[in-house]
């Protein structure tokens, strides 16, 4: 949460919310199990955690693992931004043994695969450029929005695990449908709409149902999800949809 801490007429130390910055991760998605390290010498704080896959629970169910562990990084204020940001560590650069390999040029629409030794570990540093398309907001429920990143465990195309920028899975959304993602808060407002917006300013919420729950007089009831879930059919007096922005994805097929 973000505010500041203020004196009262009592001459008391309060803390006073910001509840137009509030209610977001530091993280970008999902971090939970952290761990917290503070560093006297250099005067800094170190944390780290483990991060979900961003994908439904019957799937992380059946490939049998649900996420990784980050690294640790530093945490630092920035004062001129007014927020939390986190970087890894500098000092993981000394576990850097040897560099096998540098300046692999990958196209567009092109999977260029690299067979190096099978080490415990692997490190990679990657650059990429960006279609200016991709920088705005693209039109909701679109199958061809643009994603990039890597591919590792690589064996053919149905053999992989990925590691990439892109939008959420946009099928089945809308009235008549569900998720089952996990639920961390209900409201009920007066007008439908009301939910997706509100489910779009908390950086909590990644998807959201809202239902009709009365026949007399219209009041909605919109659950907030943090996770995306598998879509089913619900009767009509259900709607559904996730936040459509760029996701880390963490995606893993027979890999």
């Amino acid at each position: 949460v973000y505010g500041n801490y203020t004196k009262n007429g009592e001459d008391e130390t309060v803390y006073e919310e910001d509840f137009s910055r509030s209610r977001t991760f530091i993280d970008y998605g999902r971090w939970y199990a952290s761990k917290q390290n503070y560093d006297p010498i250099l005067n800094r704080t170190i944390l780290w955690g483990w991060i979900p896959e961003e994908d439904t629970e019957a799937a992380m169910k059946t490939r049998g693992w649900s996420g990784a562990m980050d690294m640790p990084r530093y945490v630092e204020y920035d004062e001129i931004a007014e927020k939390l940001m986190t970087y890894p560590m500098p000092e993981l650069a000394k576990l850097r043994l040897s560099t096998t390999t540098s300046d692999v040029e990958i196209g567009v629409n092109e999977v260029k695969v690299y067979n190096a030794s099978a080490p415990l570990h692997y490190e990679m540093v990657v650059d990429f450029e960006i279609p200016e398309v991709f920088t705005y907001k693209p039109e909701e429920n679109t199958d061809d929005v643009p994603s990039f990143g890597v591919l590792v465990r690589y064996k053919d195309s149905n053999t992989y695990t990925r590691i990439a920028v892109t939008m959420p899975p946009s099928a089945n959304m809308g009235a008549g449908f569900d998720q089952k993602g996990r639920v961390f808060d209900r409201f009920n407002f007066k007008v439908q709409h009301a939910c997706a917006a509100e489910c779009e300013f908390d950086r909590r919420c990644v998807a959201w149902t809202v239902v009709d729950t009365t026949e007399d007089l219209t009041e909605w009831n919109c659950a907030f999800m943090s996770t995306y879930g598998d879509v089913v059919a619900a009767n009509n007096s259900a709607t559904t949809g996730r936040v459509w922005e760029p996701i880390l994805l963490l995606d893993r097929s027979k890999s």
